[in-house]
């Protein structure tokens, strides 16, 4: 399937495979994910859920970051191809 055709049917997801098949992403997730659970159970359990709202917000700020980038991502490929197209 191309991509235009999984933009149109909603089925294009590229966030979700970034890093994914690289080494060092995979391991670099497994040690947050390692150091967050010892950080998370050495707290006691009333603050537990401050941390939690903590990570939310995070991932929050994450999430419009890659968005932000995608979209440059985009603008600076179309403007490549517009370079290419229109050069004398």
């Amino acid at each position: 399937m191309g991509i235009i055709r999984q933009i149109y049917n909603n089925d294009y997801y590229p966030a979700d495979e970034t890093g994914i098949n690289d080494r060092g992403y995979r391991e670099a997730t497994a040690r947050m994910n390692q150091e967050y659970e010892r950080f998370r159970d050495a707290l006691a359990e009333a603050q537990r859920p401050e941390l939690e709202k903590l990570m939310e917000l995070h991932l929050d700020a994450l999430v419009f970051g890659c968005e932000a980038a995608f979209i440059q991502g985009a603008r600076d490929g179309a403007r490549m191809l517009l370079d290419l197209l229109l050069e004398d």
